[in-house]
């Protein structure tokens, strides 16, 4: 039999024993809770995949992070995938980048956007970095709110009526030391609540690869104001008008000869 002394003992190792056991089980549920987001974040990724290439480099960052096994012996080992991020252009002009996975918003975040430029992220939900180029001047509205629509929408929360999403300088955006690909903390943010709108984003695609659209319309005045009342962004528009038949006073207004040959 034990002497309360040596009960005491006993049952003061047992507590400490399981004290230890305690903080290290919440250490691994935390480190397991990190794991688990990151790898949600690749999986939302794989969604803004355009081809092989950006696949490529998904592999390629899961291969570096330790969860797929490298390559043996091949001709492709060692060679470094690089694509390239979404390119957009505001209504009023600026540029906004998105990145389509967790190496692409690394690289546009920590490494290519100035200081001064603003950075978007959904508020506590998977998606993707995106930058809005202020080109050293201060952004407008417009383009503000358009770079937060386009975080919404490539996001986890693109089918959501609201979004909320979490902007500020670059400056204000760090990597932790080890952090996995695409993990930062930032602070001084703003938060706008926008809805997700993928025409916006195939329109300010368009704005960015310039595809303006060239439409001539013959006809009077009844055509060309049908026409007219059509057109949703006159920026991508280049707009004709050969005016014919007797009511056509808008050709007139324009200076038009009223002759369809002469008007070509």
């Amino acid at each position: 039999l034990l002497t309360p002394q040596q009960n005491a003992a006993r049952y003061y190792k047992d507590y400490n024993r399981a004290k230890k056991a305690e903080e290290m089980l919440t250490i691994q549920l935390e480190k397991g809770r990190h794991e688990l987001d990151y790898l949600n974040s690749v999986l939302e990724t794989i969604a803004f995949a355009e081809g092989e290439r950006d696949l490529a480099e998904i592999r390629q960052e899961l291969t570096d992070t330790g969860y797929l096994r490298r390559p043996g012996k091949s001709k492709d080992r060692g060679r470094r995938v690089a694509s390239k991020p979404m390119e957009f252009r505001s209504s009023t002009g600026l540029r906004i980048s998105v990145g389509k996975n967790n190496s692409q918003n690394d690289l546009l975040t920590c490494k290519l956007a100035g200081k001064g430029d603003i950075w978007f992220h959904t508020q506590k939900i998977h998606g993707s970095h995106v930058i809005l180029w202020t080109e050293g001047g201060e952004p407008d509205l417009q383009s503000l709110n358009e770079a937060a629509i386009l975080a919404a929408w490539f996001s986890q929360a693109r089918e959501s009526s609201k979004v909320p999403v979490d902007y500020t300088p670059v400056r204000f955006v760090k990597k932790p030391g080890g952090a996995r690909p695409g993990m930062v903390i930032y602070t001084t943010y703003e938060t706008a609540w926008v809805a997700p709108n993928g025409e916006l984003a195939k329109k300010l695609t368009a704005r960015h690869k310039g595809e303006v659209i060239s439409l001539v319309v013959v006809g009077g005045d009844g055509t060309a104001n049908e026409a007219v009342n059509g057109i949703r962004d006159f920026n991508m528009v280049r707009f004709g008008y050969i005016p014919i038949g007797s009511g056509n006073d808008l050709g007139r207004g324009l200076g038009l000869p009223g002759d369809p040959l002469a008007a070509l």
